[in-house]
């Protein structure tokens, strides 16, 4: 009986000994026909959940909108043959963004069956910048670039719209200084209607990207003219103070490049009319030039400096050493004797003027219009000179003999 069960274990014993060494042939085989390998996926686009809470919260993007990873996975050589990778997916959710800021999200994969195993997630996290959605309104400029031909110019423009609403983050609405296009006029002889695109630009003249600009385009309505070249008159209203005199008026510039669409020649611009009532001192007065309809300046000069220059007015006695006879009638004769009276005059008017005045320039005479023969007391008069009043003539008259020839 006993040496049946010692049989009877040696075969249990075998038994479990070849089970086992069964097993580990068939996990041998196994292994070997069908192997556990790594495999990798790349440029997985990573889906954004949730995006349009954003907007409704004021908020927005302004990194890198999109974004993609690389995975790599473990598994049976039959599994991940068979694996549909076109199932997996990335994503990140946006659900917790409630204010501006930098952000790390992680990256979750799905769509990887059981049997295989997730080893990375190459980024694991991606990184972005929310900003806080803010709008304004922006007038439009335009730069205009090129040349015209010669003798052309730009006589005016107008812009349809005027305004242009941007919206964009805070930060980067905090960097434009300006919004409009650059218009090249190369070439332009007649009125024109172009289209640009608008853009935003910071105060480097660089452009700004990420902002939406509404209307994206804007009409702009060129008027193109001969040019030439015009004096500038200087308008004055109102006398200066008494006792005092206008030396002299200036103006900086003297002349402006114009631009007209008349046949018409026009020689000077003149400016709005500049008051000097009760002016006693020197002054230095910014006016504005007066264009005719039709004509506009080729520059940006739309006001001018003058500069005026005043004096005071004063008294000064010449002796004039002869009288003139004027307007004597046919075959009548003044006996000369009477015309050799030294006469004294005062006159009045500005300094610089009375200056350069000398008695050989004071014509006195007699007007003897209508006079016949006899003796008469005739009133001497001064020939007028510019800038220069008649205070009084000593003797104030003379007396005269007529004689016929």
């Amino acid at each position: 009986m006993k040496k049946q069960n010692k049989t009877s274990s040696r075969a249990n014993v075998k038994i479990v000994i070849s089970l086992i060494i069964a097993i580990v042939l068939w996990i041998y085989v196994i292994g070997d026909q069908d192997p556990r390998l790594n495999q990798r996926y790349n440029n997985i686009p990573v889906e954004i959940k949730n995006e349009n809470l954003l907007n409704e919260r004021d908020l927005l993007l302004i990194s890198e909108t999109e974004f993609s990873v690389d995975i790599t996975v473990n598994g049976r050589t039959s599994a991940l043959y068979n694996l549909p990778w076109r199932n997996i997916r990335a994503s990140v959710d946006f659900v917790d963004i409630e204010d501006k800021g930098s952000y790390s999200l992680a990256v979750e994969i799905v769509g990887i069956p059981e049997d295989i195993d997730l080893i990375s997630v190459s980024p694991a996290q991606v990184e972005i910048e929310v900003d806080r959605l803010s709008s304004q309104t922006r007038q439009i400029d335009i730069e205009f670039v090129g040349s015209l031909p010669e003798g052309i110019s730009l006589l005016d423009y107008s812009i349809n719209p005027q305004n242009a609403l941007v919206e964009g983050g805070e930060e980067l609405l905090g960097r434009i200084r300006s919004v409009g296009a650059a218009l090249d006029i190369t070439g332009e002889t007649d009125e024109a209607t172009k289209r640009v695109e608008l853009k935003a630009f910071d105060a480097d003249g660089n452009e700004i990207s990420g902002v939406n600009i509404s209307p994206r385009e804007a009409s702009v309505l060129i008027k193109i003219g001969k040019n030439s070249t015009a004096n500038i008159v200087v308008q004055t209203t109102g006398e200066p103070a008494e006792g005092f005199s206008i030396k002299e008026i200036t103006v900086d510039p003297a002349n402006i490049e114009i631009g007209s669409d008349s046949d018409l020649e026009i020689t000077e611009i003149k400016t709005e009319p500049i008051k000097i009532d009760g002016l006693d001192t020197d002054a230095q007065i910014r006016a504005e030039l007066i264009f005719p309809q039709g004509v506009e300046p080729s520059t940006d000069i739309s006001e001018v400096t003058v500069n005026i220059v005043v004096e005071r007015i004063v008294e000064a006695e010449f002796e004039v050493g002869s009288i003139d006879i004027d307007n004597l009638g046919e075959g009548l004769v003044v006996k000369d004797e009477y015309l050799d009276e030294m006469v004294a005059v005062v006159v009045s008017g500005a300094q610089s003027v009375l200056e350069n005045l000398a008695g050989r320039n004071l014509r006195i005479f007699a007007d003897l219009r209508g006079y016949q023969p006899g003796q008469w007391t005739v009133d001497l008069k001064m020939e007028p000179i510019e800038k220069v009043a008649l205070v009084s003539i000593q003797p104030g008259s003379i007396d005269l003999i007529v004689e016929e020839e």
